[in-house]
């Protein structure tokens, strides 16, 4: 009986030493198996970071697209408006040169219409050319337009930080 109650109580301490050995394989599978769960993690976190960067790129592309776009729409209509404004200034001179010229010229009534002046034969250039010279030289010029493009792209500036 002696050698049977060892006999049990040694068969019980290998069962009882499997089962331990089967709860520390089952505990390092589990330990390997949240490690593992983990590692995905942040592989799908650093994905969606790079993701998140990428997009905002493109957002940053486009709006620099933007304003290029929008400063030179803005360029070309300022570039129009000054080109309409030299042609305007041109044909007020030349039409205030033609009535001083009409006016101070002998031979020609100031009441005389101006089909009668086309008829009167060859004219003087009078003062247009000089006043021509004068008002187009480069020292007359206005730098608007890079005034108004510095100020407009420090608004678009501006804009972007808000």
């Amino acid at each position: 009986s002696w050698s049977s109650t060892v006999i049990l109580i040694t068969l019980q301490l290998f069962q009882i030493k499997d089962l331990q050995e089967q709860q520390e394989k089952e505990r390092f599978a589990r330990a390997i198996s949240h490690a593992e769960k983990l590692a995905r993690a942040e592989q799908l976190r650093d994905k969606k970071i790079a993701e998140v960067k990428r997009k905002a790129q493109e957002e940053d592309q486009k709006v620099n697209e933007i304003v290029f776009i929008n400063t030179l729409e803005a360029q070309n209509r300022k570039m129009e408006l000054l080109s309409k404004e030299q042609v305007a200034e041109s044909k007020r001179l030349e039409l205030q040169d033609d009535e001083d010229h009409s006016c101070l010229s002998p031979g020609r009534s100031p009441g005389r219409s101006p089909s009668s002046r086309s008829s009167g034969g060859g004219r003087s250039p009078g003062k247009a050319p000089q006043l021509h010279q004068r008002l187009s030289s480069p020292s007359r010029k206005r730098n608007t337009t890079d005034a108004v493009l510095k100020n407009y792209t420090e608004r678009l500036a501006k804009a972007q930080v808000q």
